[in-house]
């Protein structure tokens, strides 16, 4: 659907923060020690629509969830995924879901959904409190645990058994820290701030031999699922089941390419968020016992199970606040096909728009109290706001995440497995800084030390 404004060329341009010759806001964003923090002075200095260049491109920032409606429903056909985006992503995965279009890229989620539709997902709750369970007996009483990492290894570990029907012991570490090396790459590329590939710098050089890592695991996996005399219903054995069309069956190239790309989209916005909820619970110890005391009642001790989900209301509005606060995924990126209009704004084509999720989440004219961890806002009003766009953990639209329930089933599977276990007591000291990927990360880890309860 196109949603046209009468000549928008006439429109005035947005503000834009004080930049360098040449290089214009590109230090200041991905050069930044805190680029979140950037981003936040840039919408509160000037306003909820905020024009960035870099290196003589057109950027820019929107925290309104009404541009947010705008670019994923109204006039959507106008907002495509970035042809820098694309070209990145395409070397890793080739024209799979998260940047493929029209036809094809429906056609790959009809594929997909299946798999990780909610009722197979639980079906898997036993392995995914299992997981959990051996996570917890890994760790020490009293020893320093880096959350981050502890989630990363075990939702790819959780991936891996969902998606592929693959066990990943001894994997998940190798999996969550070549993902992280890769997309870092990615992200930097995209906004124009890597040398080129053929270079060989340490970060290039850092990239091409994650990239390695992760093209052998993901062999072994297609390998492993090519060859299994089960039945069993995963993403490797429907795609197996294709074919191109010349009726031939798909390259190892293709396969190889899903693999990559489930293991990033399962994977990582997941483990983000269950840091980032620890990380707040940590900090309000009051709401930690609250939702404690709710899991006592409901499971009295018991690992818990995909029925149970439905009874626990506030684990339910810790999660969706947690990812309100700490959106896993800071922003979404899209290309501008012709001249449009956001927040008054001329926004002409061939630019590129970042719709900010990490502010329109804390926009101060949105939410009430914005900056505050409260999850009973979730309890009183449902949705807090009066814009269905104004959360977007997500994205929106017809291309909202498809594991949105996956990763929500997980999450409180997990979260309720270990709070059931164990208090977390935080070592490092807020505020953190952030790392910048495709999905907000911790920089430097986030330290805390296990008490059994």
């Amino acid at each position: 659907m196109r949603n046209e404004i009468p000549n928008p060329s006439t429109l005035p341009e947005p503000p834009q923060p004080n930049g360098y010759p040449v290089i214009g806001n590109a230090l200041d964003f991905v050069g930044a020690s805190d680029p979140i923090q950037f981003l936040n002075d840039a919408c509160r200095d000037h306003g909820d629509l905020v024009k960035l260049e870099m290196f003589g491109n057109e950027v820019y920032i929107t925290r309104s969830p009404e541009d947010a409606k705008r670019v994923f429903d109204t006039n959507n056909a106008n907002y495509e995924k970035s042809s820098a985006q694309q070209e990145g992503f395409k070397r890793i995965m080739g024209e799979d879901i998260i940047i493929s279009e029209g036809e094809l890229w429906r056609h790959q989620r009809n594929v997909l959904l299946p798999v990780i539709s909610r009722d197979r997902v639980a079906s898997f709750s036993p392995d995914i409190t299992d997981y959990t369970e051996e996570m917890l007996d890994s760790w020490t009483e009293g020893e320093v645990i880096d959350v981050n990492r502890e989630m990363m290894g075990l939702t790819a570990r959780v991936m891996c058994k969902v998606i592929f029907n693959w066990e990943a012991d001894g994997y998940g570490e190798t999996i969550s820290e070549n993902l992280r090396t890769v997309t870092t790459y990615l992200f930097k590329d995209s906004v124009g701030v890597t040398a080129p590939e053929w270079l060989p710098t340490p970060q290039n050089r850092r990239f091409k031999d994650a990239l390695e890592t992760l093209n052998a695991i993901a062999d072994e996996i297609i390998a492993t699922r090519r060859h299994a005399d089960d039945d069993v219903d995963d993403l490797i054995t429907r795609t197996l089941e294709m074919r191109d069309d010349s009726d031939r069956e798909l390259t190892n190239d293709i396969l190889r390419g899903k693999v990559m790309t489930m293991s990033f989209a399962a994977h990582e916005t997941t483990a983000q968020g269950l840091t980032f909820t620890l990380y707040l619970l940590s900090q309000h110890p009051h709401i930690r016992q609250r939702l404690q005391e709710e899991l006592d009642a409901e499971l009295d001790g018991r690992s818990p199970t995909a029925e149970d989900l439905s009874e626990l209301d506030f684990l339910e509005a810790v999660i969706k606040e947690s990812f309100r606060v700490y959106s896993p995924g800071y922003s979404i990126n899209r290309e501008v096909i012709n001249d449009d209009e956001l927040s008054g704004y001329h926004i002409p084509a061939g630019s590129m728009v970042i719709v900010y999720q990490w502010g329109i989440h804390r926009n101060p004219r949105v939410w009430d109290r914005p900056h505050t961890f409260d999850p009973d806002r979730w309890l009183e009003d449902g949705q807090p706001a009066d814009n269905e766009f104004a959360y977007i953990p997500f994205g929106a639209g017809p291309r909202r995440c498809a594991g949105q329930q996956f990763s929500l089933l997980e999450s409180k599977l997990v979260l309720a497995t270990i709070l059931q276990e164990c208090d977390l007591e935080l070592v490092t000291e807020p505020p953190i800084d952030f790392d910048l990927a495709v999905t907000t990360r911790p920089k430097n880890g986030i330290d805390m030390i296990p008490h059994s309860r």
